[in-house]
């Protein structure tokens, strides 16, 4: 399972995941995409809070101020759970949950 998290807006979450589906055959499941446009605190706080719900998933979450630039990205892996986003600090609340055992 892939969940998806964005501030992407219509139509550009779809485009996202023709993408995905055309190269894998997992479950997608949408947390968000209208969160504030470049809103990394609020974007990081419903990851962690989502993270319960979603056991064994792959959580891939694109909320950056400076996309398009050459900002890297990150992949934290924590037991059943993958963290995938820019390295901003948005994964950084869910990756101590996941330490921590919440």
């Amino acid at each position: 399972m892939i969940t998806l998290s964005s501030d992407f807006g219509s139509p550009y979450p779809a485009v996202m995941k023709g993408v995905l589906c055309s190269r894998t055959d997992t479950h997608l499941v949408d947390i968000a995409h209208d969160f504030p446009r470049q809103d990394v605190r609020t974007a990081a706080f419903w990851l962690r809070e989502v993270l319960p719900y979603f056991p064994s998933a792959v959580h891939l979450v694109v909320v950056d101020p400076g996309v398009g630039t050459e900002r890297k990205a990150l992949v934290v892996r924590a037991g059943e759970h993958a963290l995938v986003g820019p390295d901003n600090g948005i994964l950084l609340p869910a990756a101590r949950a996941l330490a921590e055992g919440e």
